[in-house]
């Protein structure tokens, strides 16, 4: 279904192409009639294109349409995406070790996931799952392989949130925006 979904995407893209370069032609030929040019034309050649011009703008409110169209499926496939990819905070307890580095790579807009390859051999060999996440500490995240003091604060920062959002009951999901 993803896979149609954005083939079609690209197709509309490439459409949008076509589209541009036919407007910018239609541009280019409007702007070599001047005035002069419309004083000399007969009185038919002047309505044929007034409609021509109509049509024109009439074809532009479908192209707007559609790129509304589009703008809005693109939005919900975004918003699908990124669904499926964030994992529910509330339920961190249940978490493997590949659920806890897909949160740890999403936290900050992406900021850790250069530490995604070193955190996931660390939670896997040391079997670490969510119900011991809040065991680590910010000297095991230093073992594991992320070496950078504010990554390892901040992301021990984030864990301890874990906790006190479970205690508060909150099941917020993390924000990857």
């Amino acid at each position: 279904i993803l896979s149609f979904k954005y083939s079609h995407s690209i197709e509309q893209a490439i459409l949008l192409d076509d589209v541009k370069r036919v407007l910018s032609a239609k541009a280019q030929q409007l702007n070599e009639v001047t005035v002069n040019d419309l004083q000399q034309m007969e009185l038919n050649d002047l309505l044929k294109l007034q409609q021509i011009i109509d049509g024109s703008q009439n074809e532009f409110k479908e192209i707007e349409q559609s790129l509304d169209e589009i703008k809005q499926k693109m939005s919900s496939v975004k918003a699908d995406i990124t669904s499926a990819i964030t994992p529910d905070t509330s339920k961190y307890q249940s978490w493997k070790a590949k659920d806890i580095v897909r949160y740890v790579c999403l936290l900050e807009n992406g900021k850790f996931a250069a530490h995604a390859d070193v955190l996931l051999k660390s939670f896997e060999e040391q079997g670490i799952t969510g119900a011991e996440l809040l065991d680590v500490e910010k000297n095991d995240l230093f073992t594991m392989g992320v070496k950078n003091f504010k990554d390892r604060s901040q992301i021990y920062k984030h864990f301890q949130t874990l906790k006190s959002k479970a205690n508060e009951g909150d099941d917020d999901t993390v924000n990857i925006d």
